[in-house]
């Protein structure tokens, strides 16, 4: 997977796909949690998720993705101060 990288380069590359797969997870097991009715656990699972696809973003130079992670943060946010809050 990594053949064309250079030793320094394979270790970043882990962990941006660490990071895109993170963000993936939390964010299906938050929609879940709100889908099922723990809405506010949800959007903590979304904050988690906004986290980590930002930081894919940024290490992938994906800066739509990164400029609607940071808008999604701040949705994740307001429904955290409001169902939990």
């Amino acid at each position: 997977m990594h053949g064309s990288l250079p030793a320094s380069f394979k270790g970043a590359a882990d962990t941006k796909q660490a990071c895109e797969w993170a963000g993936a997870a939390a964010g299906i097991l938050g929609s879940l949690l709100i889908a099922t009715g723990s809405v506010g656990f949800g959007f903590c699972l979304f904050l988690v998720s906004n986290a980590f696809l930002l930081g894919y973003a940024i290490m992938a130079r994906a800066f739509g993705i990164g400029a609607m992670q940071l808008i999604y943060t701040g949705t994740s946010l307001y429904g955290i101060f409001h169902w939990l809050l």
